[in-house]
């Protein structure tokens, strides 16, 4: 059983002489110190050893077992692992690619949205400073026919800034104007005379605020048609924004689908890099299993 025993050992220091796991020889050394490993055990049990020894043959068969397993693991995980390089590789390329055609296509899309932008602005510019204008005029002229009432829309109390931004949004607004005042209380009589005096000046007052509002509303109003038919041009003239946009876009989400799967395969990668069983693509692991294997050697050795 020495001799077999000290053959096995000759077998196991031989596994350093194998690179890594990649070696086809390598299955064959754990396969052949195996097959030793079991003709000893078979040769122990027929001689009258300690418990002990036995066990520790056995510990020794399932050690190599375990790494006979290992080995076929690596090779699995090996293909996986070339597999995932392979994909990852040309992932790389596509991405490097599209990532050029990606800051192209959007560069151009930004470039061309930019100059909309600014054409467009320039549109508004102009028709704002036409209304402002305006604006100015109208509240002198409301302020002074306003002066000494309280002015409605619809019921509630305004200002004349906020009169010219309700007839800007909606000329019709006009029409729910008033002005108001409260009478101041006398005699009976001249509050009556007061009262239908006050009454005309305020009707007379409502009437120049409409029709002011009116003129406001006249020059306002082709303005807003002017500037919303120049923007309408303008738009007509960068219709080649949205095909740009959508270029853009599929560009990106191309990249984005391209990211996420070599994010995936990296990670796959580091998993697999993680596996006890890949250890096995490096000499070092050889070298462990060949001291794992004689240390076991060395303490059987005195008990045959």
């Amino acid at each position: 059983m020495r001799e077999r025993l000290q053959s096995i050992a000759s077998r196991c220091v031989g596994i350093s002489n194998y690179d890594s796991g990649f070696d086809e020889g390598l299955k064959a050394a754990l396969s052949d110190i195996l097959s030793g490993i079991q003709g000893l055990e078979a040769e122990a049990g027929k001689s009258n050893l300690a418990e002990d020894v036995l066990k520790s043959i056995k510990d020794f068969k399932s050690a190599v077992e375990n790494d006979l397993e290992e080995l076929r693991n690596f090779k699995r995980l090996n293909k996986q692992f070339r597999d995932a390089t392979e994909e990852l590789e040309g992932i790389e390329r596509k991405f490097r690619a599209l990532e050029s055609r990606t800051s192209v296509a959007c560069s151009k899309y930004f470039e061309r949205r930019q100059e909309y932008a600014q054409a467009s602005q320039r549109i508004k510019n102009a028709s704002q400073s036409d209304i402002e204008k305006l604006r100015k005029k109208f509240l002198d002229r409301a302020a002074s026919i306003a002066e000494g009432y309280e002015l409605l829309l619809s019921g509630d109390s305004i200002t004349v800034e906020k009169l010219f931004d309700a007839i800007l949004e909606n000329p019709a607004s006009i029409n729910e104007a008033e002005l108001f005042t409260e009478p101041r209380r006398k005699g009976f009589f001249e509050f009556l005379i007061r009262r239908k005096d006050e009454e005309a000046a305020r009707e007379a007052k409502v009437a120049v605020l409409k029709h002011v509002s009116q003129e406001l509303i006249d020059k306002i109003l082709p303005v807003k048609e002017a500037e919303s038919q120049e923007l309408a041009e303008r738009e007509a003239e960068f219709a080649d924004l949205r095909a740009l946009e959508a270029a853009c876009k599929e560009a990106e989400a191309q990249r984005a689908e391209l990211e996420e799967r070599r994010e995936e395969l990296r990670s796959k990668l580091m998993k697999i890099k993680k596996e006890a069983a890949f250890a096995y693509s490096e000499h070092e692991k050889l070298l462990g299993i060949k001291e794992k294997y004689l240390s076991i050697v060395n303490e059987l050795s005195p008990k045959l």
